[in-house]
């Protein structure tokens, strides 16, 4: 947790004592952490494995919302924003957490305003992703999301792109994969292929080893 950005700024005292007032949990693939419409309950930080958040319309379709991976914070927006459960956390590979009381997190915000202004860095650069797919939908055609929705899966920054021979393994059904471009599972296997056959990318079920990160960076539009 002290490698955590959260963390960085805060006392080592204040941030032990902090941890002690949580409890790290183990959980199989397949546990669903939180449903949506659940009360705010608890803030996760995902230590390993990885976590899909999912949201239903009313006409029973489920939309892929975000990955949640090693080092993400889970569940502090509805915390914040005392509001229920936006989307249903799945694990969906064995995960480990570290889960506090909402109260308890808000309490530790107040006293560490180094904490605070960490999360709102974070949230910040939410928001920033959150209009960046915006606006990928308005002005990216498929091919191009799909390139850079892969080149996001390889890197935590875009000033830091991966090399050649980066591996995304991700296990994402297509579907996910799909849903996370903004498009649908058959449109997206058609791009899929086409990259495969130009180069650009090899794939083998889920895992997709981008063979050409420049020519995907410019289909990106990066």
């Amino acid at each position: 947790m002290a490698a955590l950005p959260l963390f960085g700024g805060v006392p080592s005292e204040a941030r032990t004592a902090f941890a002690d007032q949580g409890r790290r949990h183990g959980y199989r693939a397949g546990t669903v952490l939180f449903l949506q419409g659940d009360p705010p309950d608890d803030v996760y930080c995902i230590l390993s494995g990885r976590i899909e958040i999912t949201s239903a319309a009313a006409d029973g379709r489920t939309r892929l919302l975000a990955i949640a991976a090693p080092g993400d914070l889970l569940g502090e927006l509805g915390v914040l924003g005392r509001m229920p459960r936006s989307g249903t956390a799945t694990c969906v590979a064995d995960t480990t957490a570290w889960v506090v009381e909402g109260r308890r997190f808000v309490r530790f915000l107040t006293d560490q305003p180094s904490a605070a202004l960490a999360l709102l860095s974070i949230l910040a650069r939410q928001v920033v992703t959150q209009d960046g797919l915006v606006d990928d939908l308005l002005f990216l055609d498929l091919k191009g999301r799909v390139a850079k929705r892969l080149l996001g899966l390889a890197t935590s920054s875009w000033e830091r792109p991966p090399a050649d021979g980066a591996v995304v393994d991700w296990g994402l059904p297509q579907a996910d994969l799909a849903s996370l471009c903004g498009g649908t599972r058959a449109s997206v296997n058609r791009v899929l292929a086409d990259l495969d056959r130009r180069g650009l990318i090899a794939r083998s079920h889920r895992r997709y080893v981008l063979r050409d990160v420049e020519r995907l960076r410019r289909l990106a539009g990066l």
